[in-house]
């Protein structure tokens, strides 16, 4: 869905436009997000046609990062939501390590702030070192999948809640906000 802009001190969540297509694709085209996300085998029109319907889908919020300079630096979703629930994911950066920090700050905090979720999860491949990072810094609960999940392959899930959200937020922020 469509949404106003996520402001931070060093990066911006915008909801994609079409010129946005070209970038989000090649994000997900990296070596990097290949080892750790499925191939996406779509053309850039049908790319350019999902972000277009990605806008009135309904519990579905695809984010372009974009840097202190306004240049994409990354990609961000939250999506699959229900009964106060939803996945985080396609997180893709090519910023800085605190532009990555903040994506992940920022989006987190529209997910507990104004979507007024309860849980937060993400599924990551054990050997995803920084996703696993990411996840510890911002005090996830790590477990495995029930059996039967829809996730067949090999992952943790790292979960997060709002109430855990309050004090994490405050400690992240400490460590990105500090006087530069």
């Amino acid at each position: 869905m469509i949404t106003n802009d996520i402001v931070g001190r060093y990066v911006t969540l915008r909801s994609p436009v079409e010129a946005d297509a070209e970038f989000a694709l090649a994000m997900r085209q990296t070596p990097g997000a290949l080892k750790f996300m499925p191939p996406l085998n779509v053309t850039m029109d049908q790319q350019r046609a999902w972000i277009n319907k990605q806008h009135s889908m309904e519990g579905d919020y695809f984010f372009v990062v974009f840097n202190r300079n306004d240049e994409r630096v990354g990609v961000i979703r939250l999506f699959d939501m229900h009964d106060g629930e939803c996945e985080i994911g396609r997180l893709v950066m090519q910023g800085t390590a605190i532009d990555t920090i903040e994506a992940h700050l920022l989006v987190l905090r529209f997910a507990f702030g104004d979507l007024n979720l309860k849980k937060v999860v993400g599924y990551i491949y054990p050997d995803n070192d920084s996703a696993l990072r990411l996840s510890k810094m911002f005090d996830a609960e790590m477990s495995k999948p029930a059996l039967g999940s829809i996730k067949t392959f090999d992952c943790l899930s790292a979960s997060y809640y709002p109430d855990k959200f309050v004090e994490t937020e405050k400690k992240i922020a400490k460590l990105i906000y500090r006087r530069r």
